[in-house]
């Protein structure tokens, strides 16, 4: 996981598949596996970054941002994000 602040914003990134894993996905796919993911998780969002990977991410403002909800959002990013690869490598979901 990697965590950065960016404009007043904490930003924080895990990787769910590696470019190589994406392009072995169809787009329905990769749709079944992150819109309705999207849908269902408040607080991360699944998107391919600019190398094709398949990232988990999490966006919280720094203002206010208290110790619980910086794990709170570290924790359920690796979870969210865990839960999708683990998805990914069993041959029938995907």
């Amino acid at each position: 996981m990697r965590i950065y602040e960016v404009e007043g914003r904490v930003i924080f990134l895990a990787q769910a598949a590696t470019p190589e894993l994406v392009d072995e996905l169809t787009v329905d796919q990769l749709v079944k596996l992150t819109w309705r993911r999207n849908q269902n998780i408040d607080i991360v969002e699944f998107m391919l970054d600019e190398d094709m990977a398949l990232q988990g991410r999490a966006i919280h403002p720094v203002e206010g941002l208290s110790y619980h909800e910086f794990v709170y959002c570290a924790y359920t990013l690796a979870a969210a994000t865990d839960r999708l690869e683990f998805l990914l490598q069993v041959p029938d979901v995907h």
